[in-house]
């Protein structure tokens, strides 16, 4: 399958969401994955360990956007 990112498989998908994804964001330097959700939690995956880095949930209301810097 040519469409799935390093570390995903057709077979095993990751769920870290529980509601509509509305950002993400790849980062090349770390191999990284920053999502946000409408389910509030806002994260930040290792693709290459299949884990997550962090996480918070600090806005009830969802998460719209966000933005990264360096």
């Amino acid at each position: 399958a040519d469409h799935l990112l390093p570390g995903m498989s057709e077979e095993r998908p990751w769920r870290i969401h529980s509601s509509w994804v509305t950002r993400l964001l790849y980062l090349n330097h770390s191999s990284s994955l920053l999502s946000s959700s409408m389910d509030g939690q806002l994260m930040m995956l290792d693709l290459e360990k299949q884990r997550r880095k962090w996480s918070t949930k600090e806005h009830p209301h969802g998460i719209c956007a966000f933005a990264y810097g360096r």
